[in-house]
């Protein structure tokens, strides 16, 4: 992908789609490609509590934290 000055990032995980998480964002090359095509600013959205252990769960422990209220 090409890169641009901000991106964001909607990650959904259901039980529709837990296995492909696993099978494809997991890879390594796949998911550094997804986090770093931002030249100034990545944001991340997502709404769920149980990620399953892999390179997203340790990703979103190491990125701040803002939230959003309704």
């Amino acid at each position: 992908g090409n890169e641009a000055d901000i991106v964001l990032i909607s990650w959904v995980i259901s039980d529709n789609n837990a296995r492909a998480l696993q099978t494809y964002i997991e890879k390594p090359n796949v998911f550094n490609v997804g986090i770093t095509r931002a030249k100034e600013k990545l944001v991340n959205f997502y709404s769920f509590n149980n990620i399953p252990k892999g390179l997203l769960s340790e990703y979103l422990e190491t990125v701040e934290i803002g939230k959003i209220g309704v």
